[in-house]
């Protein structure tokens, strides 16, 4: 099976920014939610990914590699990034699980920010 490429027109956001805590009435244990930011990114990557990807979920074992394209040079912590992998779930992939091999750059392009992923089934 070729290597699937999917391009992301956003980069993904931190765990650290991702969910915030709510509590509801009776309860003392607050309880984690995605943020909005976070719900959209979620949601351009499984958009995007239905796009440019139109075969069968894969159920084997794969290696992802992740190109993020920032578009300055602030700090970032590349390894938080929950978001995008969970995004691809029941689209690409069956459950992040069958992830074996995760390699993860960063790059930059004040132009053109955006994350490049790459699967590919492990053999």
């Amino acid at each position: 099976m070729k290597p699937i490429k999917i391009t992301i027109p956003a980069i993904f956001i931190s765990v650290n920014m991702s969910y915030g805590a709510i509590r509801f009435r009776g309860t003392s244990m607050p309880r984690l939610r995605l943020t909005t930011d976070a719900r959209a990114y979620k949601e351009t990557v499984a958009w995007t990914a239905k796009m440019d990807y139109k075969g069968k979920i894969i159920t084997e074992p794969v290696k992802v590699s992740v190109w993020y394209y920032f578009k300055d040079k602030r700090r970032r912590d590349i390894q938080n990034d929950k978001l995008t992998l969970d995004a691809l779930e029941e689209i690409v992939i069956k459950d992040d699980s069958q992830v074996y091999e995760l390699h993860l750059y960063k790059r930059f392009d004040k132009k053109n920010p955006h994350t490049d992923i790459i699967i590919e089934v492990l053999k």
